[in-house]
């Protein structure tokens, strides 16, 4: 179980850069990107501290627009930003030869100064990074969400459309989908099954998770559902959707990978839980994640963010009015800053959060 303890580390980031989009951890979770409008920063995890950045310039930012969202590629060689201009700027990611290491510990001349034990000493070298940008690709329709699936990206489009660009840059055309060809329906054993015919519908959150099988979606209208495929490869004509049921209010998603759930936040302020039904392939809720009157009596707003973490055992969820909250993997609430005992001065109320990262 997850509780807060003592006090937040705080990290310092220029505040000129403007607001922080986006933190996204690699695959190995040894680095992490903090994505800003008009900056791009690599931390190192243990110890926290910044190995590189790229703050682009003004005449950047007009041709190509701000950052919006950023993806990893699994190896960490490379990283995607998706602008406000419907762009997707590529950064490779590489060790500086000329450096033996970043923050190299040494000891101190004065003996009673010296470290004695081996715990004080950092076990992992910590490599010096180069980032460069490789490579600019336009994306017609604009980008509404963006996730990777092995060794492409699967970029959400309005209109309706998933187009899957590889990490050189190009179009895999054969591969794209468009949800207008899905057959949708609430559970895999339904013979009929329908398109969307609501005009004007895209996805406005993707996540994937290969153990689970497909993709936890939300829509543009509040709908939610789960892509899956027979095919590995997702094959368009493979595709097939499958409908959160009563949920026309969603907001955003997260998957669990190690128990196989699909969280969805809501308008209303709540959270909904899903597990895949292994008997007819439909979403049945396990749970719901709702703050009682004596947790918390306002009305706490709209669901911004779910982030599960790294062990798949608690879940985040926070408010776009402010605030946060844990919860168990079952559903019992851990702790909610809504809560807490805040004081008259402004800064103590509850803090807006604009991204979370795990």
């Amino acid at each position: 179980m997850y509780y807060p303890i003592g006090l937040p580390k705080k990290l310092k980031i220029p505040v000129n850069d403007g607001m922080i989009l986006s933190i996204v951890c690699n695959r190995d979770r040894n680095l992490f990107c903090i994505l800003t409008e008009r900056a791009i920063w690599i931390w190192y995890n243990r110890p926290c501290i910044p190995l590189c950045g790229i703050r682009r310039s003004a005449e950047c930012l007009e041709d190509y627009g701000n950052n919006v969202m950023m993806e990893w590629r699994p190896d960490s060689s490379l990283l995607v930003v998706a602008t406000s201009n419907s762009k997707l700027l590529f950064y490779s990611i590489t060790v500086d030869d000329k450096l033996r290491e970043v923050y190299i510990q040494n000891d101190s001349p004065t003996p009673g100064l010296r470290r004695d034990s081996a715990e004080l000493y950092t076990k992992e070298k910590i490599p010096p990074l180069l980032m460069k940008k490789v490579k600019c690709v336009d994306v017609r329709g604009g980008i509404s969400c963006l996730v990777c699936l092995r060794d492409e990206l699967m970029v959400g489009c309005g209109g309706g459309h998933i187009q899957r660009v590889r990490w050189d840059g190009s179009l895999h055309y054969d591969y794209c989908i468009d949800l207008a060809r899905v057959p949708f329906c609430d559970d895999q054993l339904v013979m009929q099954a329908l398109p969307l015919t609501t005009p004007g519908v895209y996805i406005v959150c993707l996540e994937y998770s290969p153990l689970v099988g497909g993709f936890a979606t939300v829509l543009s209208d509040g709908r939610a559902a789960f892509l899956t495929a027979s095919t590995l490869q997702f094959d368009p004509n493979a595709v097939q959707g499958i409908w959160a049921r009563d949920l026309d209010d969603a907001t955003c998603a997260a998957i669990n990978h190690k128990y196989r759930l699909l969280a969805y936040g809501r308008e209303v302020g709540e959270g909904v839980v899903y597990q895949v039904d292994e008997a007819t392939g439909g979403l049945e809720v396990t749970h719901k994640l709702a703050l009682s009157s004596r947790d918390y009596a306002g009305e706490p707003g709209p669901v911004g963010f779910l982030k599960w973490s790294p062990d798949g055992t608690v879940l985040a969820m926070c408010w776009t009015k402010g605030g946060f909250s844990l919860w168990s993997v079952f559903g019992s609430l851990l702790t909610s800053s809504l809560k807490w005992d805040y004081s008259e001065d402004p800064r103590s109320h509850p803090v807006t959060i604009s991204c979370m990262g795990s």
